[in-house]
């Protein structure tokens, strides 16, 4: 049997009922720091489970759902009192989607993603043979880009493990490609302590799933580039690249002069995009920063395998503050300082994002041309019709966008 929810009605009343009665304005903190939701005027608990808490929000005088999600999985009841705690404190310090600078609201792109126990029966029974018993306990796991399922299990012998599977149909052709190249990728690393093990992999031409070491961690708080979580990712990073330069050989993995030769065609298209995807600074401009994005592709180098998605929802810290990455599916070959770019872009509209590149072994031209068509291609993604399973991700998008070309303009001026 497996278990969904580990907390019963008559807890989720109570505690819904104490945060409503006696402390509704935490409730509104953590929706407008936590729930993408900075305009709202006021908060009620509705429900909560293993991996979360639900809230009614009302926003422009309308009332609509808010999930913010748990750092870890919880079980016990005494569990709940100190993540809200976590949680509001967490939100009154902006400290996990919200940038520092200027006050902004960080989008984020979360997929609609399957429980475990929607995704097809022969993925299910492939789990549970390998891990040797049943699986009788589930903490869905949600953020990410990704539409499919990502569930921690543990089974009925104790072990534990983490399962994402994905819809390989036409609906989701994207994702299926991600998976298989995270497979890929995966089965030619050696074991690192800050990446989970492969441990086993489903491809049936329908459904495509891996089945992974189970981390226990949180997500890191990058707000501060400075902090312990940032100094312990950089240093995940750059051990991390020391050892994927040279990349690992046969890997048929995309390389990044040939994503920017795609992002230079994208850049030809954006003349023509909304007024809210281009900045103002940029009328008048187009050609000029298209001929940056042009000759762009001949100045990267191929030396090393980048994961090129160095971001929160990728990463974990452990208990002890060491950190670890995961998700590979957007992994491509290229500079070595490529993730360090990457992990840099958490705060590319400040100025930090000019000293975590400052020494990077490259021309600072080549960034800030490398910032402007990432940039560019972010802005193209915006504008492109909806995804299945990802309703955010054109959101995402512009915001990233935005974030991007504010850092741009910095270094250009």
């Amino acid at each position: 049997m497996v278990t969904q929810n580990p907390f019963g009605p008559d807890v989720i009343a109570a505690v819904s009922r104490h945060m409503n009665d006696d402390h509704a304005a935490d409730s509104l903190v953590i929706v407008r720091g936590l729930g993408d939701t900075p305009d709202a005027t006021a908060a009620r608990m509705t429900h909560l489970d293993g991996v979360g808490v639900d809230f009614a929000v009302t926003v422009g005088g309308a009332e609509r759902p808010v999930r913010v999600p748990f750092s870890r999985p919880l079980t016990e009841r005494p569990e709940i009192r100190h993540e809200i705690v976590r949680l509001y404190t967490e939100a009154r310090h902006g400290a996990r989607h919200r940038a520092r600078h200027r006050g902004l609201t960080l989008a984020r792109a979360v997929g609609v993603r399957i429980r475990y126990a929607d995704i097809p029966a022969a993925v299910r029974d492939w789990v549970e043979r390998l891990l040797g018993s049943p699986v009788v306990t589930t903490h869905e796991q949600v953020g990410g880009m990704s539409p499919g399922c990502a569930t921690r299990l543990v089974t009925a012998g104790g072990r534990t493990a983490f399962v994402k599977a994905v819809d390989a149909s036409p609906l989701q052709p994207g994702t299926a490609v991600l998976f298989r190249r995270e497979i890929e990728v995966l089965r030619s690393l050696p074991p690192a302590p800050y990446r989970p093990a492969l441990l086993a992999s489903f491809d049936d031409g329908n459904w495509v799933a891996l089945l992974l070491e189970d981390v226990d961690g949180r997500m890191p708080d990058l707000a501060d580039p400075h902090g312990a979580d940032a100094l312990a990712v950089r240093d995940l990073v750059e051990r991390q690249s020391r050892e994927l330069t040279p990349s690992p050989p046969r890997l048929t993995n995309r390389r990044l002069p040939e994503m920017a030769e795609r992002w230079r065609e994208r850049w030809a298209e954006l003349a023509g995009a909304p007024e809210h995807v281009l900045p103002p600074w940029m009328a008048g401009r187009i050609a000029e920063l298209y001929r940056r994005v042009a000759k762009l592709p001949d100045r990267l180098v191929v030396e090393s395998l980048c994961h090129w998605d160095v971001r929160e929802d990728n990463l974990l810290i452990r208990p002890h503050g060491s950190a670890v990455i995961v998700d590979w599916g957007m992994s491509c070959l290229g500079p070595s300082w490529g993730d360090v770019f990457m992990l840099a872009l958490t705060w590319v509209d400040t100025p930090a994002f000019d000293s975590q590149t400052a020494a990077l072994p490259v021309d600072p031209d080549v960034v800030t041309d490398l910032l402007l068509a990432f940039a560019g291609s972010q802005a193209w993604r915006a504008v492109q019709p909806p995804k299945p399973g990802l309703p955010t991700l054109a959101a995402y998008c512009r915001a990233e966008a935005a974030r991007g070309f504010t850092g741009v303009y910095r270094r250009l001026n």
